[in-house]
């Protein structure tokens, strides 16, 4: 597709087309269960985490009896590790202050 051209919009369009296909799911189950992988992708580039988490969760869970060490598996696998990942940074003090902010409680020294 046009993904590696760089023509996300366009690949966007066409994963999105072979979604829609009815037939598209029993002929073509491969390339059905890839659109999601690949629509995953562009969410990213996209700036859409909530999206791509999604699509890389169906890929997923259409390829489940996939072997576990394609490409696309383990590529789809550790993007969505990343994205689910916390983007709160880690803070020393974090537990210290949120215990702080309790009313009324003081902690030891």
């Amino acid at each position: 597709m046009d993904f590696k051209s760089g023509d996300w919009a366009l690949a966007k369009k066409e994963y999105q087309r072979i979604q829609s296909l009815a037939l598209g799911r029993l002929e073509h189950g491969d390339i059905y269960a890839g659109s999601f992988y690949w629509l995953g992708k562009i969410a990213e580039k996209e700036g859409k985490k909530a999206e791509a988490v999604e699509n890389y969760r169906r890929f997923l869970d259409l390829w489940k009896d996939a072997d576990p060490d394609l490409p696309e598996v383990v590529d789809a696998r550790t993007r969505l590790a990343g994205l689910k990942a916390p983007e709160i940074p880690f803070q020393e003090d974090a537990p210290r202050a949120w215990i702080s902010s309790i009313r009324g409680f003081r902690p030891a020294p």
